[in-house]
């Protein structure tokens, strides 16, 4: 089954991470990518956190990288930039948006391997991310409620599963009181339909008032950890008025 998204969104940025010279995150801090500026956090938990000219963000955690849920489990390495660096006069719920990111997961192997790939409020609240939940069986949706983000945002009944590849496109959408899920390929440009009906994870608006951070990252089993890597190669970013 293929879906088709809805029309009336505005493209305001677009980024081929690929596309970019080679950067290295030597420690946490801000850095400018493709003259936006990006905070990097956590780096000391991984064992490659940089900018890969031909193959984007990387992000490959170390042994110390932890579950990313809650504020008291804030060791997994990534990277986030608030969506007022790339839309100013952004503010949800006034704004609705929606991000696209093309990824590429390798080494995905153990239970708790986990990409990140969201938006959130803060420091560590609303999350959507990859992961493998048994063994070699990643789902592509999985969604925390977290501290303060609201009390209605539950896992699905169904999990849309695949194995990844190096064009998967997830899609992310928050619009005021719920949030959509679809997934697709890159095949010289953005997806038109997708795999998957929309999955609406509805949560309330109420703290969810101002600026959102969009997140990238991942982070690895403690106890038993892999050699997973998670590379972003392009994200597109759209907004509406709500």
């Amino acid at each position: 089954m293929t879906v088709a998204l809805s029309t009336g969104w505005q493209s305001v940025y677009e980024v081929d991470f690929t596309a970019q010279g080679s950067q290295t995150f030597g420690a946490d801090g801000n850095f400018t990518i493709d003259n936006k500026v990006w905070t990097v956090t956590q780096k000391a938990n991984s064992r490659t956190f940089d900018v890969l000219n031909g193959t984007g963000i990387r992000v490959y955690p170390n042994t110390n990288s932890t579950d990313y849920e809650n504020p008291s489990q804030t060791s997994a390495p990534r990277i986030y930039i608030p969506v007022t660096n790339i839309f100013p006069s952004f503010s949800y719920p006034r704004h609705s948006i929606r991000i696209w990111f093309q990824s590429a997961v390798s080494g995905i192997d153990q239970n708790f391997e986990r990409a990140l790939r969201g938006v959130e409020k803060n420091a560590a609240q609303l999350e959507f991310k990859i992961m493998c939940e048994d063994g070699n069986n990643p789902s592509f949706f999985r969604h925390h409620l977290v501290s303060l983000i609201s009390n209605t945002l539950q896992y699905p009944s169904g999990t849309y599963t695949e194995t990844p590849t190096t064009d998967d496109v997830d899609v992310l959408t928050v619009v005021p009181g719920s949030t959509w899920m679809y997934s697709g390929l890159y095949s010289g440009g953005w997806p038109t339909t997708f795999n998957n009906s929309a999955i609406n994870m509805g949560f309330s608006t109420a703290q969810q008032i101002g600026n959102l951070n969009i997140i990238l990252g991942s982070y690895n089993n403690t106890n038993n950890p892999g050699n997973m890597t998670h590379d972003v190669k392009r994200m597109l970013v759209q907004i509406k008025e709500s």
